[in-house]
């Protein structure tokens, strides 16, 4: 009689060394790479080396503020603020400012989204030398230019300097525009040349924080749970540290985020 055992699985085997290899790897590596991450940087068509605080498009939120996201689409450049979308024409990280000009009004002066250019201060201000123009639509008097709107009865609209509502006309939109430009408000044709060339916004960032980040060697990123500038270290877990210790075991450990994003 020929006797013979079963083949045995190697699941339970495999498993085995799958559990000692685990316990055998330092829990260092076990953590999301936050500093190799936000060491990319953001680069798109002619927008080139952009990093903190802004992150997207091969950039994590953890890399920037998350109301900072830079958009790609073709080649093309864009940011959402307070619900408006902008072209971003050009970037200037030496003197922290923003060339955008609205989506919107690439177009044309008759193209409008009807909302307000309004800046979220705690991020953003209006580069120097800008003031405020008010376009008007839908008005019932005699029109500066000429755009057919849905929903509007009158197709008469002008412009003028200043931030005003809409008075007898169905809508007015405020805009930035450069005060050396005010001399040009009675040419809607120059006007509308000169908000399609945008204009300058100046970002703010937690600047001295950051600085101290880079010269430990760290890279800065964005603690959501504090809502500030943190900083992401070679070869170490993001414990939402402000500078990087000269080694690991100088580090005083927090407590490690649930998930990756816990500090981002």
């Amino acid at each position: 009689m020929n006797s013979w055992l079963p083949l045995q699985s190697p699941f339970p085997v495999l498993l085995f060394f799958m559990l000692l290899v685990l316990v055998e790897v330092p829990g260092s590596f076990c953590f999301y790479d936050w500093y190799s991450t936000c060491n990319n940087r953001f680069s798109c068509g002619e927008i080139t080396n952009v990093g903190y605080p802004f992150w997207g498009d091969g950039r994590p939120d953890g890399c920037g503020n998350p109301d900072l996201k830079l958009n790609c689409d073709r080649n093309i450049t864009t940011i959402g603020i307070k619900g408006v979308l902008y072209r971003v024409l050009a970037v200037n990280t030496g003197n922290k400012i923003l060339k955008i000009a609205r989506q919107d009004y690439l177009n044309g002066i008759c193209s409008p989204d009807l909302v307000d250019t309004t800046l979220d201060p705690q991020f953003f201000d209006y580069g120097l030398g800008y003031g405020n123009i008010t376009l008007f639509y839908g008005c019932p008097v005699e029109a500066q230019f000429s755009c057919s709107i849905n929903g509007f009865t009158n197709k008469g609209g002008f412009i003028q300097v200043g931030a005003q509502g809409p008075g007898l006309c169905s809508a007015s939109v405020v805009l930035p525009f450069p005060l050396a430009n005010y001399k040009d408000i009675a040419n809607w044709l120059l006007v509308e040349g000169v908000i399609k060339s945008g204009f300058d916004v100046q970002w703010k960032e937690d600047t001295a924080a950051c600085n101290a980040c880079i010269a430990s060697k760290g890279v800065c990123g964005y603690d959501l749970s504090t809502n500030q500038t943190t900083c992401f270290c070679p070869n170490q877990p993001p414990y939402g540290s402000k500078t990087c210790p000269s080694s690991p075991a100088a580090r005083t450990p927090q407590a490690s985020p649930s998930k990756p994003g816990a500090y981002l």
